[in-house]
């Protein structure tokens, strides 16, 4: 075996991560499974957004984003409000759901990333990252600069670089072909639309949205 196919089959490995805890073999519904979650994930920011903004101006205060809008100006609100204990308490505990639960699919796939590619224990793997996240984890929880700095980079740069280098990475690097054999598309009008999306409107896309958020554009 030569080491492109040795490359080759890391990287397949390291895709399969989530796909493999799929309850049937079935590649056929990576593309649908994942439109629903796209689409879901969407629904709920837009919901989201108007719950809270609509409170955050009823009660006159200012608007904010991140960590200043979740820990600082939606407290406000529910302090404000009658029944905010009640309902702040609902707020909070679906956000702590969804994030702790978003945190252990996020966990598994840099776990299952350190077994594949190291040939680490899970147990050794849960570890080294348990340090790693208590660390980063301690550090934001004493200082909200650095709480702020680490949502910043994430938000900001690894989302959307990520976002930008995994388009060009199975566009032009993996191949559409590739591509197109792990969420087994076959027909060759969507492998077109598959190539046309990842090669050239998503990374367009990405980088025009990341020129406006940094004031560029």
């Amino acid at each position: 075996m030569d080491c492109t196919q040795c490359k080759r089959i890391k990287i397949i490995n390291v895709s399969r991560n989530y796909p493999s805890y799929m309850k049937k073999d079935d590649s056929q519904q990576l593309i649908p499974n994942g439109v629903v979650i796209t689409l879901a994930d969407a629904l709920v920011a837009v919901l989201a957004g108007f719950m809270i903004f609509p409170a955050v101006f009823a009660f006159g205060l200012e608007p904010s984003g991140g960590p200043g809008l979740v820990f600082v100006t939606m407290p406000n609100v529910f302090n404000m409000m009658p029944g905010g204990l009640f309902w702040g308490t609902l707020f909070y505990l679906g956000f702590y759901i969804a994030a702790f639960t978003s945190a252990i699919a996020v966990w598994e796939a840099v776990i299952a990333f350190l077994k594949d590619e190291f040939g680490f224990t899970r147990a050794k793997s849960a570890i080294i990252t348990l340090i790693l996240v208590v660390i980063i984890g301690f550090s934001s929880i004493i200082s909200m600069e650095i709480f702020e700095f680490i949502d910043y980079v994430e938000n900001n740069i690894i989302l959307i670089f990520g976002a930008l280098f995994m388009a060009i990475f199975v566009g032009w690097v993996w191949g559409i072909e590739n591509f197109s054999k792990e969420v087994a598309v076959q027909k060759e009008s969507t492998k077109k639309l598959w190539a046309f999306l990842l090669k050239f409107l998503a990374p367009i896309v990405i980088i025009v949205l990341a020129l406006n958020l940094f004031g560029i554009l």
